[in-house]
């Protein structure tokens, strides 16, 4: 039987960083602005970014406020170096992590109906079912979706933490991951059979809809309306559910703890991180923002423009 509980994945793939590889361009907007903070009283200890991985190049330049701090700041700190990531162990990992070794077929593992929409969408696409034969169920949704954002006309090279990247590999400041591939990728094998075809089947239902929800993203990015943010990347985990609580756990708690502890530690060191993590880290009970808070840190924007929503989750 086919869980319909827990919906909506495009939201926890674009919003918590975990499609790092998609592609993206949207309509033209102006006056980007993002979600930006500053750590410390007088003395600035950390500089603290939301990060939309794919974007337009209306997003920038980025204000001033925020440039200048990733022109002070120590060392920049990301989820995942995709500039200095090899491709090779790359396709090694998802061979490992997301291929069926032991005989086993896709078709075999899902229900007939999810099966038949997989169809549907290789016609569309006009893909080999061969391409699909042997992936386990989020890796095929993961494939499927980088294909319809890619059909939208979405660039990754335009995203928040790319364009970070760059100017990083242009001064020579230090980068940090927060992550590796292989931990992201060993997320969704932690999901359980019932889970994985859920993914997969809800992603069937939704390739038309990665790209709006998107769009609701970037818009809500360029507005600096943190409260927007919120409710459009935490709302799918409000079903009161088994699904839906473990989801959570897995892909937002667990991970915004780990990345608290490390920001934390490289200031320890006597660095100042600019830190640039997916935007779905950051807002919430037990986003990063509140995390570092509760902390003992002081936590204001950075720049004067920010939503008073984000002022709002930090006092």
């Amino acid at each position: 039987m086919i869980n319909r509980r827990c919906r909506r994945p495009y939201r926890i793939l674009v919003a918590t960083g975990l499609v790092w590889a998609l592609q993206a361009s949207l309509a033209p907007l102006s006056h980007a602005q993002g979600l930006w903070w500053r750590l410390g009283q007088e003395e600035e200890k950390a500089f603290l970014g939301g990060s939309v991985h794919v974007g337009t190049a209306s997003m920038y330049p980025l204000p001033d406020a925020v440039m200048e701090a990733f022109a002070r700041a120590d060392v920049l700190v990301v989820e995942i170096d995709i500039l200095d990531t090899s491709i090779f162990s790359v396709l090694g990992l998802l061979f490992r992590e997301g291929i069926y070794r032991d005989g086993t077929t896709l078709e075999s593992r899902v229900d007939p109906r999810t099966w038949a929409l997989l169809q549907q969408a290789l016609t569309r696409f006009e893909l080999p079912e061969l391409m699909f034969r042997w992936q386990k169920p989020w890796f095929a949704a993961l494939n499927l979706s980088m294909l319809a954002f890619q059909k939208a006309g979405y660039r990754e090279e335009l995203g928040v933490d790319h364009h970070f990247l760059q100017a990083a590999a242009a001064s020579g400041k230090p980068v940090v991951e927060l992550e590796t591939v292989e931990q992201q990728l060993q997320l969704f094998s932690r999901l359980s059979a019932a889970d994985q075809e859920m993914f997969l089947h809800q992603t069937l239902l939704e390739l038309d809809q990665g790209a709006r929800y998107l769009d609701e993203i970037i818009g809500a990015w360029i507005a600096s309306d943190a409260e927007a943010l919120q409710q459009l990347i935490l709302q799918q985990f409000e079903e009161d559910s088994p699904e839906s609580r473990r989801l959570h756990q897995l892909f937002i708690v667990e991970r915004n703890h780990a990345m608290s502890r490390a920001i934390q530690a490289l200031i320890g060191d006597g660095l100042t991180p600019f830190v640039v993590v997916g935007a779905g880290h950051l807002v919430g009970a037990q986003g990063l923002v509140d995390l570092l808070r509760d902390a003992g840190y002081r936590v204001r924007p950075l720049t004067a423009s920010q939503s008073s929503a984000a002022e709002a989750v930090s006092p």
